[in-house]
């Protein structure tokens, strides 16, 4: 008798249930688009020895060989997504030295050798490059 009568309560909850939420039916949670923003580059810090320097893209560093220069700065993606960043340092004549990707635009660095040498920091906003930052560096 127990059991008919728990298992006729337990029916009418499920009938009860199923008439207050459609079960058959997926629930999406709304998706933002991810993409490129115009707006996207923040000022970049520049710290060379005890020196900081806010600096836009475009910069021209002049340095002394073995200074150390670090670079931090950040891009948003429209949408509200995380970008990805990849970093290419090559020399003034086209010589890749580096091809690295990071979740976070922090990088430093010194030039062993004077000349003249290139960093392009390229922003990815869920697959999509968005546009490029590069900073010029003359070393002495």
């Amino acid at each position: 008798m127990k059991t008919v009568f728990f298992s006729l309560l337990l029916s009418m909850l499920c009938i009860n249930l199923k008439a207050q939420v459609d079960l058959t039916t997926p629930t999406y949670l709304p998706t933002t688009s991810c993409g490129c923003s115009t707006t996207g580059w923040s000022p970049t810090i520049a710290y060379i020895g005890d020196t900081k320097t806010t600096v836009r893209c475009g910069h021209q560093f002049s340095l002394i060989k073995s200074q150390v220069i670090k670079l931090t700065n950040s891009f948003t993606c429209s949408g509200g997504c995380a970008p990805k960043y990849l970093l290419l340092l090559k020399k003034a004549d086209g010589t890749i030295l580096s091809n690295t990707s990071t979740t976070t635009m922090i990088w430093s660095t010194s030039f062993a050798v004077a000349g003249g040498y290139n960093l392009t920091i390229t922003p990815i906003c869920n697959g999509n490059k968005c546009a490029p930052c590069t900073f010029y560096f003359t070393v002495n």
